[in-house]
């Protein structure tokens, strides 16, 4: 019974006051909860990402750790997950290509936004197709295709202009069910189909992507 009119007592006065102490009996004013110990932290809900990613309507601020893929604290800011932790990291990537190519590429990443650039040339040959999927230099768990942006661009010939080299285009937007990268081209000529591109094919493409 006193333990029961002790935790009336003190609940009635954390309401008083709109603060709460625990481990210390005098709250900063600025804090409607105020945690102190020297040998004890505080603990946020541990979940996957896809967890996380199915928390219904987040409210700004609420935060998780999340333990697979890319294990960090996430806070929910204006209707994006980010990753709190501020730290840098970049490296080169290989991207996927199609056969008899050479792939070279940079990411960095910035909390929890990854910026890249790459190049895939063809050794001289062409390519029949319109996009091309490549792996991720890190994991994201796309939900969307609008996950990941970016620019293409490149070059070609033809062996009845050799003396001229054509330029293409295109962009890049994220596959949310093989959480991969597409990087679109296209020939930027309107009279041929988008994938006449016979010879010297040289694409590079740059973007960012959120991870989630």
């Amino acid at each position: 019974m006193k333990n029961l009119i002790l935790t009336v007592l003190f609940l009635l006065v954390g309401v008083a006051h709109a603060q709460v102490g625990i481990g210390t009996s005098n709250p900063n004013n600025s804090a409607a909860l105020d945690i102190e110990s020297t040998t004890k932290g505080l603990l946020t809900p541990r979940m996957t990402a896809a967890q996380r990613i199915a928390i219904s309507s987040p409210a700004n601020g609420l935060m998780v750790y999340q333990t697979d893929n890319t294990p960090n604290l996430y806070c929910y800011v204006n209707g994006v997950w980010t990753v709190i932790s501020g730290s840098s990291t970049s490296g080169t990537w290989t991207p996927n290509g199609t056969s008899n190519t050479t792939n070279s590429g940079f990411y960095q990443r910035v909390g929890n936004i990854v910026s890249f650039s790459g190049t895939i040339n063809f050794n001289g040959n062409g390519f029949s197709g319109t996009s091309i999927e490549t792996t991720l230099p890190i994991a994201s768990n796309f939900t969307s295709s609008q996950d990941a942006s970016g620019s293409v661009s490149g070059t070609y010939t033809s062996s009845q202009n050799m003396m001229y080299t054509s330029t293409l285009g295109g962009n890049i937007e994220a596959n949310p069910t093989s959480d991969k990268l597409i990087i679109n081209v296209d020939n930027n000529i309107p009279s041929l189909p988008d994938n006449w591109m016979p010879e010297n094919v040289i694409i590079g493409f740059s973007g960012m992507y959120i991870i989630k």
